[in-house]
């Protein structure tokens, strides 16, 4: 196994455990999760529509990665993500 999967498991076992600690201490965190995830989703698609009617290319999927982000960091998790792809583009 290469140096970048081995980090990348222990990373992802300690963000599990964290997650796992802090929902079985407070179960309506996994609901507000939720919430925060599925109007991050919708948040995209309505930039992504706006930017379809001006002719501008969408530059963030509504995917996995950008539900987790913007579950756990919100809005400004969603802004963090159009920054970054405009920037590496």
């Amino acid at each position: 196994m290469g140096h970048k999967i081995i980090l990348a498991l222990i990373f992802l076992s300690f963000l599990t455990f964290c997650l796992f600690k802090v929902i079985k201490n407070k179960p309506e965190y996994l609901l507000l999760l939720g919430i925060r995830g599925l109007f991050s989703l919708l948040f995209i698609q309505f930039i992504n529509y706006l930017c379809s009617l001006n002719q501008i290319s969408s530059v963030v999927a509504a995917n996995p990665v950008s539900l987790a982000t913007g579950a756990f960091l919100g809005i400004p998790g969603i802004v963090l993500l159009y920054a970054s792809k405009i920037y590496l583009l």
